[in-house]
């Protein structure tokens, strides 16, 4: 259902004003009207940066279509972290299932937004975390700080049961952070 939405007119207003939007007027404009006071732009831009550069293919529903294979991208990291991490593809299926079968997913996927993209960056800390791979988790939570702020919530779960000194814990949190300020 997700790729008939993503094949089909812009309709959701989040994707209408913020996630396509945003992308027009910098297109049009080379700024966005207001500037920094402007609602849009005191907030990261990183995953209106991707569907600007999605829009340049001149389809209209170009965005859209790369926002679906995020989707399906995280159903299929959902499997490969089961795999990695439990040593069974049978959890990542049930949760794939689960999903996927949920009407929530299955709106959000074909609509330009921030909540799949996001919960792909927090998947992705999830498993930088517990493979002990530390740049991979600042970065990944970095983007899914910029793409989001409430994913400072997962993630700060993700940092407290990471297995890494409490010292190391800090560090990391704060270059993910800093990677947000500019």
């Amino acid at each position: 259902p997700g790729l008939i939405d993503a094949l089909g007119p812009i309709v959701g207003s989040d994707e209408r004003y913020l996630h396509l939007g945003v992308p027009t007027q910098i297109f049009l404009h080379e700024d966005i009207m207001g500037g920094l006071l402007h609602p849009n732009s005191n907030r990261p831009l990183t995953l209106q940066m991707a569907y600007g550069m999605a829009m340049t293919v001149d389809t209209p529903s170009s965005a859209p279509i790369m926002h679906w294979m995020m989707s399906v991208g995280l159903l299929v990291l959902i499997v490969q972290c089961s795999q990695a991490h439990f040593k069974s593809w049978w959890p990542g299926i049930a949760a794939v299932v689960v999903l996927a079968g949920s009407a929530s997913v299955q709106i959000a996927s074909g609509m330009a937004g921030s909540d799949i993209p996001a919960a792909f960056a927090v998947l992705v800390a999830l498993d930088a975390a517990l493979r002990g791979q530390r740049r991979s988790l600042v970065m990944a939570s970095g983007l899914a700080i910029s793409i989001k702020y409430t994913t400072v919530g997962p993630l700060i779960g993700i940092f407290f049961f990471a297995p890494i000194s409490w010292k190391t814990r800090w560090i990391l949190g704060s270059a993910a952070v800093l990677m947000v300020t500019p």
